[in-house]
C-alpha cells in the first residue's frame, strides 16, 4: 500500500475528517446514491457537531514533551490535535513524530480550521519524522528512478525540474531541485500542474527523504496548489523542528 495512503488511513480514524469526507462523498456520488448518502451525511453531520462541542472544551495550546529516541521536542499540542487538553504531557514517539501546519502562517490547529479535515487545501500533513530510513537519500532515490523517467524534464519552474515517467500510464511527476542550503531535493506530485482531474482525484505534492545534515527522515504532503511554495514549506517544516527541539 502507498506509504502516504497508509498513514492517511491510520489518521482518518479519529473522526476529525468526518465533515470533509461527507462533503467529498456528496459532491462526487451519482444521483442514484444521494438518498443513502443523505443518511450517511446526517450521521457524519452529527459526528461533526459532537467533535465541535469537544473541541470547544478540550482545545489547548499546552506544551507536550515528545521523545524521539535521544531527542526531545516541546511541541504545542494544537500542532498534533485540536482536542489535546487532557493528553499526556510526555509522549514517546516510537513510530515517529507527526504534526500538522496550516498555510499561510504555519500555525497548528485552531478551533475552526480542523473542520475540513484532510481536504483543507491549506493543510500540510507531516506524517513522519524519525531517525530511521537512512537509505532514503533524495539523490540516490532519483538515480534509481532515472532509467524509467524521460531523458529531459518536460516541466520547469519555481526552481524545479519535473520528469514524467517514460510509461505514461504511470501517473505523477518527479521533481528535482536544490533547497536554499544547496542540498539536492526530490519531490513527487500525483499529477502535473493544470492536469485534468478525474472525479474524486485530489492532487498532492509529497516529500519523503532522509536529510543527512539533520540525521532525520521526514515525510509530508500538501495540496499541489502550493507547489510553487515548495521551498518555503520545506524550510517551515525544518524550522518548526529546530524551534521545538529541547534536547
Amino acid at each position: 500500500m502507498n506509504y502516504f495512503r497508509r498513514k492517511w488511513l491510520l489518521r482518518i480514524r479519529d473522526g476529525l475528517y468526518a465533515v470533509g469526507l461527507w462533503r467529498f462523498a456528496e459532491a462526487h456520488s451519482p444521483m442514484s446514491d444521494r438518498e443513502s448518502n443523505g443518511s450517511i451525511g446526517e450521521k457524519l453531520q452529527r459526528a461533526q457537531e459532537k467533535d465541535q462541542r469537544e473541541v470547544e472544551i478540550l482545545y489547548s495550546t499546552k506544551l507536550v514533551r515528545v521523545r524521539l529516541e535521544n531527542r526531545e521536542y516541546l511541541i504545542p499540542v494544537n500542532y498534533v490535535t485540536p482536542k489535546g487538553r487532557d493528553s499526556s504531557d510526555i509522549f514517546e514517539a516510537k513510530d515517529g513524530l507527526q504534526f500538522v501546519l496550516f498555510l499561510p502562517n504555519y500555525e497548528g490547529f485552531t478551533k475552526t480550521n480542523w473542520q475540513d479535515g484532510w481536504f483543507n487545501r491549506h493543510r500540510i500533513d507531516v506524517v513522519e519524522v524519525s531517525t530511521d530510513k537512512k537509505h532514503r537519500i533524495p539523490q540516490r532515490i532519483f538515480e534509481s528512478h532515472k532509467p524509467s523517467l524521460e531523458g529531459e524534464p518536460s516541466l520547469t519552474g519555481n526552481g524545479l525540474r519535473g520528469y514524467f515517467w517514460k510509461n505514461r500510464d504511470i501517473k505523477g511527476v518527479k521533481w528535482i531541485g536544490k533547497r536554499s542550503s544547496g542540498e539536492f531535493v526530490l519531490l513527487e506530485s500525483t499529477h502535473a500542474p493544470g492536469e485534468h482531474l478525474l472525479r474524486g482525484e485530489y492532487p498532492l505534492c509529497k516529500a519523503q527523504y532522509f536529510r543527512e545534515s539533520e540525521e532525520l527522515f521526514v515525510a509530508y504532503q500538501y495540496s499541489l496548489d502550493h507547489l510553487a511554495n515548495w521551498m518555503e514549506i520545506d524550510n517551515a517544516v525544518w524550522s518548526k523542528l529546530h524551534q521545538w527541539r529541547a534536547k
